[in-house]
């Protein structure tokens, strides 16, 4: 476990999306930016520690336009923003 650390500490690997969840309770806070629709959508895979494909299922959108949206090459519908703002309220209310 040590070695994979070491490994995040040096920028050689990122914590694998299951792990998410456990790092960010650790640090009590979410370390990346989140200015735009992709850095939101790679928050939210990453709060949740959901593969783009099951988080694409609860907000119900085909995998591949969440996919695009974590790039930044589409945004979502207000409908579909706000599914993902709730999903995203889910972990902060049970962490606060």
């Amino acid at each position: 476990m040590r070695e994979v650390y070491e490994r995040w500490e040096r920028d050689e690997r990122e914590p694998v999306v299951s792990v998410w969840p456990l790092v960010l309770a650790f640090l009590g806070y979410y370390p990346g930016p989140q200015e735009s629709f992709a850095d939101m959508t790679l928050m939210a895979r990453r709060t949740l520690g959901l593969e783009q494909k099951k988080l694409a299922e609860q907000v119900g959108v085909i995998h591949q336009r969440l996919r695009r949206w974590e790039h930044g090459a589409e945004t979502p519908s207000p409908p579909e923003l706000a599914r993902l703002k709730g999903l995203l309220a889910e972990p902060m209310r049970a962490a606060g």
